[in-house]
């Protein structure tokens, strides 16, 4: 049975993280900004070395956008996959 909502965006829903093979669900809203879903992610994860130079994708491999994005405006979807790696901006 699938237990997705019907509307397309409510205001909290769950996407799936993906790290190093490892998968976890994590509850955003989509009034957070996506630097502090980023923040989440790698506590979830627990990552503590290179944690700086990590980003967001989509599945799409576009880095999720930082600063003041909101997860509404990063076009961030119910039960998307977001994949947490080094972003090529971060690392140089």
């Amino acid at each position: 049975m699938d237990n997705r909502s019907p509307h397309p965006h409510p205001e909290r829903f769950e996407v799936e993280l993906d790290y190093n093979g490892m998968h976890k669900p994590l509850q955003v809203r989509l009034t957070e900004l996506t630097s502090e879903v980023l923040q989440q992610a790698i506590r979830l994860f627990g990552i503590v070395s290179g944690a700086h130079v990590l980003a967001l994708f989509t599945s799409a491999n576009a880095e999720v956008p930082e600063g003041q994005a909101t997860v509404a405006s990063a076009g961030i979807h119910p039960f998307e996959h977001l994949t947490l790696r080094p972003s090529a901006v971060k690392a140089g």
